[in-house]
């Protein structure tokens, strides 16, 4: 049978119906425990009453046991929008629509479906909001009745509680914490500066090393300095003079000068005597060559020479006088260095067979690069050295000469060092050779 709620039910009015509470919200009827309120603020809490005096205990009341029911059938759970048709008592409904679950039972007077839970399915959980300030705690709401539980045999009745009496000592409420004092001050001293580190001490012994010496001892140390030889690294004396033969000294800047005037004076006299400038070099100087000489096919003729000054070369000239060469098959100029004993090719012309050709003609060629010699050369001053030529024809021409003669080319030409020779028998300058012999001429020649 349905429930028969009130009609006008006011706000928050309950109904009780076979030991089950519902309340109306306002809108529908909520059983009471199924669904908890909102929390309330929290209540002031009321001060403590006086404690009763203690009544005196009632007799022990012991009721008759009811008999046992017989145990009913296995409950059936349906899930429909509908109720199951002839229901046994303890089935259970579930409501397919709002999930609200029932259950089939008797209050003794009538057969009914009654609400065990007023929640519905559950929905989907929704996003975690802002947690709110705590409120205060509300009064607790009524105890739910529980439904579906079978029941219980009579009990005895329980004998009156005598009332208790008063308590005439109240507690006092608890006084406010005190304040925190304050921390103590410690005794300890502040920490003093630290000292200045000591001095270190002198060190007794002094190590040297050439050229400075040491004779001392190691509390009274003698420093000294060697004296400069040529082989010993030392002190050396200046000597302002351009005639000390000293090897010991050493020249003032002075006397340095005084020797670069007098040599720069004495080239100088040199250069206009023979008619020389400082780019250019004659071997030998043109005062000297007197004389054409016919030389011959196949032979290196050597003019020995020492340069006063230091210079750098490209091209080497010779002259030509009144015989000119004739079917020429090969025709060099040269530039050797001489070590007393061997000549070494260091820089040539082109081999031209047009040297020499013309009557009374000075040939001026430039050194070639053809063989991997250089097209330019230094000459440094104080090194020996020697121009050379070399022409293979049928008839050789007649080349300007310092003629020594035949008599003295054997005599004169021997002294060292040596100032003309001789290599027979050649089809083209040697990259390095000896000399057969001297010879009775010097061939002119200018390099620059």
């Amino acid at each position: 049978m349905a429930i028969d709620f009130p009609n006008t039910p006011f706000l928050n009015q309950t109904y009780t119906y076979s030991g089950r509470t519902w309340y109306w919200n306002g809108v529908s009827w909520k059983a009471v425990g199924t669904a908890q309120g909102v929390t309330g603020f929290q209540g002031i809490q009321g001060l403590q009453g006086p404690q009763g005096l203690q009544g005196i205990q009632g007799d022990l009341g012991i009721g008759v046991q009811g008999i046992q029911g017989n145990q009913g059938p296995n409950a059936a759970i349906t899930f429909d929008a509908n109720p199951p048709v002839s229901p046994l008592l303890g089935d259970r409904w579930v409501d397919s629509n709002s999930g609200i679950e029932y259950t089939y039972l008797f209050d003794g007077t009538n057969y009914s479906w009654v609400e065990v839970s007023a929640s519905g399915f559950a929905g989907v959980q929704g996003l975690t909001g802002i947690q709110g300030s705590q409120g205060l705690q509300g009064l607790q709401g009524l105890d739910g009745a529980f439904a579906g539980q079978g029941v219980q045999g009579t009990q005895g009745n329980l004998g009156n509680q005598g009332i208790q009496g008063s308590n005439a000592i109240m507690q006092g409420t608890q006084g406010p914490q005190g304040l925190l004092g304050f921390q103590g001050i410690s005794n300890q001293g502040v920490q003093g500066i630290q000292g200045f580190t000591g001095l270190q001490g002198y060190d007794t012994t002094v190590n040297v090393s050439s050229p400075i010496t040491n004779s001392g001892t190691t509390t009274a140390a003698v420093i000294g300095i060697n004296a400069a030889t040529t082989s010993v690294v030392g002190a050396v004396q200046l000597e302002d003079s351009v005639s000390s033969t000293s090897v010991v000294k050493a020249a003032t800047p002075n006397s340095v000068r005084t020797a670069y005037v007098l040599g720069s004076g004495f080239l100088a006299n040199y250069q206009t005597k023979v008619g020389q400038s400082s780019s250019a070099i004659d071997v030998p100087d043109r005062y000297n060559v007197l004389h054409s000489y016919n030389g011959y096919s196949g032979y290196i003729t050597f003019s020995f020479f020492t340069p006063l000054e230091t210079m750098t070369i490209s091209q080497i000239t010779m002259g030509n006088s009144s015989i000119p060469a004739a079917s020429c098959t090969s025709a060099r100029m040269g530039l050797y260095t001489f070590d007393g004993t061997t000549a070494t090719l260091v820089a040539r012309t082109a081999n031209d067979t047009t040297l020499f050709n013309s009557l009374y003609t000075s040939y001026t060629r430039s050194l070639s690069t053809t063989g991997g010699y250089p097209a330019t050369y230094t000459l440094t001053a104080g090194t020996r050295y020697a121009f050379a030529y070399i022409v293979v024809a049928a008839t050789m021409p007649t080349i300007y000469n310092a003629p020594l003669g035949d008599n003295n080319a054997g005599v004169i030409g021997a002294l060292s060092p040596r100032i003309s020779g001789v290599r027979t028998g050649q089809t083209d300058l040697l990259a390095s050779t000896t000399i057969n012999g001297p010879s009775d001429q010097v061939p002119w020649f200018r390099g620059s």
